[in-house]
């Protein structure tokens, strides 16, 4: 292991979980994203959740049928 760090242009590894960012993103799309698109899907989480709920209240049976699904 280097002590002074690794050097500009230098090959490094990162672990972690894979997954995507935002970095190419420009403003304008990351403001859209947090303004409009956000919002809107989770407000559908939301009703898709308490559809569910919902749904898991009518009866034993249909509490486990919900509870499989979630």
């Amino acid at each position: 292991m280097e002590p002074h760090g690794v050097k500009d242009g230098e090959l490094t590894f990162v672990a972690g979980n894979p997954g995507t960012t935002g970095r190419l993103m420009t403003m304008a799309q990351l403001e859209f994203s947090r303004d409009v698109a956000y919002p809107l899907l989770y407000a559908r989480l939301e009703a898709m959740i308490k559809a569910l709920e919902a749904y898991g209240a009518e009866s034993l049976e249909d509490k486990r049928v919900a509870g499989t699904i979630c």
